[in-house]
């Protein structure tokens, strides 16, 4: 396959593109939803922590630190998105993988990639662009991409 694999995320939806070449068009490929992105930490359950009354001063304490339900869901769509990618680029000539996303994220993701992808991660486009037409994509990823080194022969 060689050439890139495109990662374009937002919350709610990951969406993932090949690119044969620097110039060429973006195709689309799998896409991820996240069912829990536009529903509130209290429709997902109740997050307080069970508490418990201390005998000898009657002062009620949490038994655990306060998990945010939205953070984790978030946290486990992140997880699934890089499970997907490393199932994406697998195989004959291991693309060179782009990642498109807000900051936080980019961030995520980049924690998330295994050394092994990580050192293949290209380019990186700081944005929110999971709305963004087709074409204009295309655009903004081709303009991410550096061209590619020149080699001169001696």
């Amino acid at each position: 396959m060689a050439g890139f694999l495109v990662v374009v995320a937002d919350a709610s939806v990951a969406r993932l593109y090949t690119m044969a070449t620097r110039s060429g068009v973006l195709k689309p490929g799998p896409e991820l939803h996240n069912p829990t992105a536009h529903q509130r930490t209290r429709d997902l359950g109740t997050d307080r922590p069970a508490r418990t009354i201390n005998a000898a001063s009657g002062v009620r304490h949490a038994l655990e630190s306060h998990q945010d339900l939205k953070r984790a869901a978030d946290a486990r769509f992140a997880k699934q998105v890089v499970k997907a990618v490393a199932q994406a680029a697998k195989g004959p000539g291991e693309p060179d993988i782009v990642l498109v996303a807000g900051a936080r994220l980019l961030s995520q993701y980049r924690q998330l990639l295994p050394a092994a992808l990580r050192t293949r991660v290209t380019a990186q486009l700081p944005r929110n662009l999971a709305k963004t037409p087709l074409a204009e994509l295309t655009e903004r990823v081709r303009g991410t991409l550096r061209p590619a080194p020149v080699r001169v022969a001696r």
